[in-house]
């Protein structure tokens, strides 16, 4: 899957969202900026969180989770297990242990100190146990956005918005987004619609599988109220099911960045 430095052309991007049309500018630097509000909920609802499990019930587990306040329900950790450590060929110094990844664990509610959390096994795995560990990384989460679901009646080229929150996510620092261009190509060939990954889970997973990635996000534009709503789903990449959702009003541009050029009177 293509990844890397795909979001150096959003400023091309960003203007071909134009058009050709005076009017459009704020508009679309009003979805940029809501892009990166929510980008940045989404990276507060990835803390590096660990702990361990300490009770299996069945597909039920019970976490022990270092940082209790940062966890909340629908929130999925990885559940791994220590293996033998390995060792520098050289000097014979352990560097560190062999993991095998069981499966994953979604919290469903906390029991006073403790997390009661759905275990879902990856195939083939050895199953869960007291004592082995949960966590979610520290690393960049691979995530694939999909086309947005455009329910407005804006003028937008949505097929090109993808990019924009595909690139303020990557601007947290927590995600690494597959090349949107790369995840269009693939739900086309598999004859695939976003509101497809919402209402089949199994496609969600099988999709997911051939991205390599951890989960999804699925943007959608819609007119709520009296304003015009970004609503970002995040799919896991083990069930297929949504785990939470980022709502954030469409934000309107600054003056610096409605006036694109100094000889421009003000909008």
């Amino acid at each position: 899957m293509r990844r890397g430095r795909w979001w150096g052309g959003i400023t091309v991007l960003t203007v071909a969202l134009l058009g050709g049309q005076a009017a459009w500018p704020a508009v679309t630097d009003e979805v940029a900026v809501t892009f990166r509000e929510v980008a940045r909920a989404f990276g507060d609802a990835f803390p590096a969180v660990e702990g361990v499990v300490v009770a299996v019930d069945g597909a039920r587990v019970t976490l022990d989770l270092k940082e209790p306040g940062k966890v909340f329900r629908g929130m999925e950790l990885r559940v791994v297990r220590r293996g033998e450590s390995f060792r520098h060929p050289v000097t014979g110094v352990i560097l560190g242990r062999y993991e095998e990844v069981l499966g994953s664990a979604q919290v469903e509610k906390a029991e006073g100190a403790f997390f009661t959390a759905r275990f879902v096994s990856r195939p083939q795995a050895s199953p869960v146990r007291v004592e082995d560990l949960v966590r979610i990384t520290r690393g960049r989460i691979l995530v694939a956005v999909a086309p947005i679901l455009d329910l407005t009646q804006s003028r937008l080229d949505v097929k090109r918005i993808p990019y924009l929150l595909a690139a303020a996510l990557e601007r947290t620092g927590r995600f690494a987004p597959a090349d949107p261009q790369a995840v269009a190509e693939l739900m086309e060939r598999e004859r695939v619609r976003t509101v497809d990954l919402l209402s089949r889970p199994a496609l969600a997973v099988q999709l997911t599988q051939k991205l390599e990635v951890d989960g999804w996000v699925i943007p959608l534009l819609a007119e709520i109220g009296d304003g015009t709503m970004v609503d970002a789903t995040w799919v896991s990449a083990v069930t297929g099911t949504p785990l939470f959702s980022r709502r954030h009003p469409l934000i309107p541009a600054p003056p610096q960045l409605r006036q694109r050029f100094p000889w421009e009177p003000p909008r």
